[in-house]
């Protein structure tokens, strides 16, 4: 099977990596490389932005891929417009990982999951990413998936904004923060998780980002409140 990777940084070099263990594969990012033929797979890592969808139909329409994976965290709607100009067989199956935990190692642990225009092409996803070693599971359609992974990236964002709020009464009302934050912590004692975060600015490429998308597609108060939160913690409040 012949493989291409476009996209070489922190999603698509781990990708890669394991890729390269299993199947033949090649590789394109900034620098101009001399690729040719058609290939099998074409997994899509480069981040999204404007241009996403004319770059992603270039890519389909220069290497003609019997099917491509779109890994990047997009705009929903975004896979389902580049199939409309294309009629390529393509899904959209977004990466799980931390830099901070090894990216190679840690995409791994985490099932893969597929949402493919048409059904069909979502199970041959499927058979070639557990041909990695990836867990799969087939969502109805890539709508499932973009959404998905821009609510929980969202999700994590606010548990952070929570202790960011929480930190900040306990400054204004002068109580031990460790103190609330371990009331809160042994909750677990009675079976009923309470995650804690550490309160902080949330930077990266990540949680920020994607909770901006989200804001794109479904205005709410609660991705405006993990927004102000963050700004008010990057000037002390």
């Amino acid at each position: 099977m012949r493989v291409l990777v476009v996209g070489l940084g922190h999603v698509g070099k781990p990708l890669y990596e394991i890729i390269r263990g299993v199947h033949d594969v090649e590789w394109l990012d900034v620098e101009p490389r001399d690729v040719t033929g058609q290939f099998d797979v074409m997994h899509i890592c480069f981040p999204y932005s404007e241009v996403f969808v004319d770059q992603t139909v270039g890519y389909i329409k220069r290497f003609r891929p019997k099917l491509t994976l779109i890994e990047s965290t997009v705009l929903p709607g975004t896979t389902m417009k580049i199939y409309e100009k294309t009629k390529a067989p393509i899904c959209h199956s977004p990466i799980k990982g931390r830099e901070a935990d090894g990216m190679k190692r840690c995409i791994l642990w985490y099932t893969k999951f597929i949402g493919g225009v048409k059904r069909e092409w979502a199970e041959t996803a499927a058979k070639y990413y557990e041909s990695l070693g990836f867990k799969t599971y087939i969502c109805d359609s890539p709508l499932e998936t973009e959404f998905a992974k821009l609510l929980n990236t969202t999700y994590y964002g606010l548990l952070i904004a929570w202790f960011q709020e929480i930190y900040r009464v306990c400054k204004k009302f002068n109580l031990n923060y460790e103190q609330v934050v371990e009331f809160i912590r042994r909750t677990e004692e009675g079976g009923h998780p309470r995650p804690v975060m550490k309160p902080g600015i949330i930077g990266g490429h990540c949680v920020i980002p994607n909770a901006k998308l989200l804001y794109k597609k479904f205005k709410s108060k609660f991705i405006e409140a993990l927004l102000e939160a963050n700004e008010q913690w990057k000037v002390g409040v």
